[in-house]
């Protein structure tokens, strides 16, 4: 009995031993570690850096910039955080033992009674009392601060810099209140063009499809080459059998080598044929044509140096200039020259080619040194400011009046517009805008901008009146500037033909001047009858307006001005030519009864 009651104290000493060491160790500190954790930052922080930074290159900088143009530095600094969690073990020994099913004894071999087991005794609720704590640690590692450097070529546009940097704030979640950073440098990047030549050759997307080209150009001009030299060789071998047949079939003469020959002779007069004609477009390209130098820019010096020249060479001359520089040339000779050269055209001759060739080189050495003339006087003028060109005309108005007519006849300055018919102002209308228009206007004198309002409808000069009241204030350099674009645009619609406001200047080079054609206003008016059948009635009407000007008496010109209005329905202008035809030429009854008609007719119309 006495040894099972040492058994028993025996067995409680060595489990409240155990329980106490345990309570022990559960109440230590396992947060801070003796264990040195740098060598376990610094790898962790390298392989992190590495990780950080090969993702940022490759998913963000090198598909924004392109390979080759960035470089990236990760630096880090890492930590480890503990967290502790504490518990209590509540239950007591003795209750582990009930559940074990152990019985208690007062004595030995007398058991405790159940209501006296069901109390504790005071050493056992002191020792079951005990709270035993558990405690557990968590230990992660965070980010303390990372400072990401981006190095980038110079040249990449700010555009793909803002999308690159937003991407790695995403990215990495960069904090600023934390001490994160990202630094963005430009630099000069080099690259070795070779190296990367032979990158991009050995790179499947293009290595592949070179082979692929490889393989068919070989296959192309080899085996398919000899195939085809092949069976080219034998189309002709053939064709020659098959000559040969046809011969022992017509001549009855067998033999391959007589069709063999009739072959050749056929081929041999098929390339002689060949070769003639091809000599013969050689000689055609190899004709000699003279004065094929001629142009618009040099013919009225071409004009001057003919006008001294016999009248058969002048003939020769304009036999090999084109039709419309030879109505020009003949337009600017004298009357009596051109009737001598209209014979020596009339008069058929055979000209050595030496002779034309004499006179083509002769002109042809003189045309481009010629200087002078009101034509050049003319392109100097026009090329320089106002002020420039009103001292140059003022001059000449005083010490060279006879010259200044003759320039001032030909330059068109602002204040001509005066000068202008209306049809044609009315085109140049149509070409501006209200505001170049009443910006031009400002201080001008009245009579232009009447001349101005009368070929424009009252909607158009209630807005230029608007403008030319309350528009900007402009200086006076940027009102002649307005002025100049009107001029401008004039000259461009009587270039282009479409207007017809001056006579072209004629050549005057050392005071000898070719004198004009009377038979000027016979081309105009002719030119202009050619529009009106042709149906081009918006063009003819300023030629016929020009023939007015020349003969402002001619009772034809003003009956044309009336059919051509006429059949632009522009009835109550156009009877105002025809009353003047009439009046001029009141013997045409025929047309005074239509005049009266069509007088009546309008008057209908009206009421």
């Amino acid at each position: 009995m006495l040894n099972k009651i040492k058994i028993t104290l025996g067995i409680l000493f060595i489990f409240s031993t155990c329980m106490y060491l345990q309570n022990l160790y559960s109440q230590t500190d396992v947060s801070n570690p003796s264990i040195d954790t740098t060598l376990f930052l610094l790898e962790q922080e390298r392989k992190f850096e590495k990780d950080i930074g090969d993702h940022i290159q490759k998913n963000i900088l090198d598909k924004v910039f392109g390979e080759g143009k960035s470089s990236v530095i990760v630096d880090l600094e890492l930590g480890l955080e503990s967290e502790r969690r504490m518990g209590e073990r509540k239950e007591r020994t003795a209750e582990q033992k009930r559940k074990l099913g152990e019985i208690e004894y007062i004595l030995p071999g007398i058991p405790n009674p159940k209501a006296v087991s069901r109390e504790m005794s005071p050493g056992e609720a002191k020792v079951e009392s005990q709270q035993s704590e558990a405690t557990s640690v968590t230990t992660k590692l965070v980010i303390r601060r990372q400072t990401i450097t981006v190095i980038y070529d110079f040249k990449i546009p700010q555009e793909k810099i803002d999308i690159v940097k937003d991407a790695i704030v995403t990215a990495l979640k960069i904090n600023t209140k934390r001490g994160d950073s990202l630094v963005l440098k430009p630099a000069k990047f080099t690259s070795d063009v070779f190296s990367t030549f032979w990158v991009n050759i050995l790179k499947p997307s293009f290595i592949l499809p070179l082979i692929l080209t490889l393989l068919i150009l070989s296959f192309l001009f080899g085996p398919l080459a000899g195939f085809l030299r092949e069976y080219v060789r034998t189309l002709r071998e053939r064709g020659g059998t098959e000559i040969s047949v046809d011969s022992k079939m017509e001549g009855g003469q067998p033999g391959v080598g007589g069709a063999g020959a009739a072959a050749g002779l056929a081929e041999a007069e098929m390339l002689e044929k060949e070769k003639r004609e091809k000599e013969k477009e050689k000689e055609k390209e190899e004709k000699y044509l003279p004065f094929q130098y001629v142009d618009d820019e040099n013919l009225r010096r071409l004009i001057y140096l003919i006008s001294k020249e016999p009248p058969s060479t002048i003939a020769i001359v304009i036999s090999y200039l084109k039709p419309e520089y030879v109505r020009e040339v003949l337009v600017s000779l004298p009357e009596n020259l051109q009737a001598e050269v209209a014979l020596e055209l009339a008069t058929a001759r055979e000209i050595p080619q030496e002779e034309v060739m004499r006179i083509d080189n002769d002109i042809k050495r003189k045309i481009d040194f010629l200087v002078g003339g009101i034509d050049q006087l003319l392109k100097v003028i026009e090329k320089i400011d106002r002020q420039t060109r009103e001292n140059i005309l003022e001059y000449l108005k005083n010490e060279k009046p006879d010259l200044y007519e003759k320039v001032r006849k030909h330059i068109f300055l602002f204040e001509d517009i005066l000068n202008i018919p209306d049809q044609a102002l009315q085109v140049v209308i149509r070409e501006l805008k209200i505001e170049n228009i009443a910006r031009a206007l400002r201080n001008s004198p009245q009579e232009i901008v009447n001349k101005f309002f009368s070929n424009m409808s009252a909607g158009a000069v209630s807005l230029v009146k608007e403008e030319m009241e309350f528009g900007r204030p402009l200086t006076p350099e940027q009102i002649e500037e307005e002025r100049d674009n009107i001029v401008a645009t004039v000259k461009k619609l009587e270039s282009e033909g479409k207007i017809f406001i001056r006579e072209k200047p004629r050549l005057v080079v050392e005071g000898v001047e070719v004198s004009e054609s009377s038979t000027q206003f016979d081309e105009y008016f002719s030119y202009a009858t050619s529009l009106y059948n042709e149906g081009k009635y918006e063009e003819a009407i300023p030629y016929f307006e020009y023939c007015l000007q020349l003969a402002p008496k001619n009772a034809d010109v003003y009956q044309y001005l009336g059919n051509t209005l006429y059949a632009l329905g522009r009835y109550n202008e156009s009877l105002v030519y025809f009353e003047k035809a009439v009046e001029i030429n009141p013997e045409n009854q025929e047309l005074k009864t239509f005049v009266e008609q069509f007088k009546a007719s309008l008057v209908g119309q009206q009421t």
